[in-house]
């Protein structure tokens, strides 16, 4: 999903996956990803991001919730590049809570 309303851009993803019909033991999720930005200039944007994993089977708990800030450029035509740095509030073992990531997207 996405809203465009200049200065203001909203994006969210929704994933839903089933592996449990192949596997009894695996894991079902529901995973979003939402985003919302305010423009700078045509070219910079930036705001805040939260993102979910919620395991809908088995012990049906927030698998990581990384809250976090974003920033997206845009470059030439249809091309997006967006960082994201947060902290997972979801304690997971092993992990020091830091969330990233970096993608690019063309849009056709």
């Amino acid at each position: 999903i996405t809203v465009d309303a200049s200065p203001i851009y909203f994006e969210s993803w929704v994933q839903l996956t089933f592996e449990s019909p192949f596997e009894k033991t695996a894991a079902d999720r529901f995973y979003t990803r939402n985003f919302l930005l305010y423009r700078l200039a045509d070219w910079i944007a930036l705001g805040p991001q939260l993102e979910l994993t919620y395991q809908l089977n088995h012990e049906k708990e927030v698998q990581g919730l990384p809250i976090g800030g974003h920033l997206e450029f845009r470059h030439g035509e249809n091309n997006r590049l967006s960082f994201f740095l947060g902290y997972d509030t979801d304690e997971l073992p092993n992990s020091d809570g830091i969330a990233g990531r970096v993608t690019f997207v063309h849009d056709w």
